[in-house]
């Protein structure tokens, strides 16, 4: 692996920050992610919440001067670009659209993103998980199939075309949420290489996120392992420290790392965490 490739730095970016008629009528009016950070409490002595904003106070994502003044001070930071978070259920439902296709169309901020398809369910436990206070009833379903993938990609075509968008060997790179839920990965991998192909694309550059278990066929080649058991089988094989890489990162608290053609992985002393390709620590996606 060439170690003296500097790390590409993107920040996810959730576009919950905007009321949305969807989310007056489940959660109340007016509802955002605003509404619990208010409503953090401190847990111990010293834990500081609820957080209040700073540079930007509690801003609303429907304004053009609030992704401008984002762009900013990614930019200044040394961010690369965003990922947007990218709702789509299938049959035609989208939800919290609005601002990156307003970024899309308007062209501006003029600042790198990716998409991210956060492709789960919604329910009536989406705050109260783990809890037994509420019966857990589905608020929009995810769909999965042939039809749904085809539809789907040329709802994101446009964003793969846009000049901003950005690529790893020269494809627009995509990222699944929960790549293990899509009932036949192998069919939507192959519908959309074929499809980016036939639109003037070199291929999709997937990457996935894979809860809580190691699967036994990486049907994604780059995947971001999180929650991973400590003594599984395959942490045995984490062997080969490549701590140059991690540092050229700015991330001082890896202690494991292994590489091969396909992808890399990187292990967080702090954390059962295992992050391949894409690593992404707290906030912060690391591209190698």
């Amino acid at each position: 692996m060439d170690n003296t490739k500097k790390a590409r730095v993107i920040a996810f970016y959730l576009p919950q920050f905007h009321p949305i008629p969807e989310n007056d009528r489940w959660w109340g009016k007016g509802f955002t992610e605003w509404t619990n950070v208010g409503k953090a409490k401190p847990l111990f002595k010293g834990h500081y919440q609820p957080r209040v904003p700073a540079d930007l106070g509690y801003y609303d994502l429907r304004m053009p001067e609030v992704r401008e003044a984002q762009a900013k001070m990614a930019r200044e930071a040394g961010i690369e670009g965003f990922c947007y978070w990218h709702y789509w259920f299938g049959n035609g439902k989208k939800l919290l659209e609005r601002p990156f296709q307003e970024v899309l169309s308007s062209g501006k901020p003029d600042f790198p993103f990716c998409l991210g398809w956060a492709n789960h369910s919604w329910t009536n436990k989406s705050w109260e998980a783990g809890t037994k206070r509420i019966k857990e009833s589905t608020l929009v379903e995810m769909v999965y199939n042939k039809e749904e993938y085809v539809k789907h990609f040329y709802e994101v075509l446009p964003a793969f075309k846009d000049e901003r968008y950005i690529q790893v060997d020269g494809k627009p790179l995509f990222l699944v949420f929960r790549p293990l839920e899509i009932t036949d990965p192998h069919v939507f991998i192959d519908i959309w290489q074929e499809l980016a192909k036939k639109s003037g694309l070199k291929g999709i550059y997937f990457v996935g996120i894979a809860h809580n278990m190691l699967p036994q066929d990486l049907t994604f080649k780059n995947i971001l392992l999180k929650n991973a058991s400590d003594n599984s089988a395959d942490n045995a094989r984490l062997v080969k420290p490549l701590q140059s890489l991690a540092n050229c990162c700015g991330v001082r608290n890896i202690c494991k790392i292994r590489s091969n053609k396909n992808c890399t992985i990187l292990r967080s002393k702090n954390s059962r965490s295992y992050f391949l390709h894409i690593s992404i620590v707290h906030d912060r996606a690391l591209l190698s």
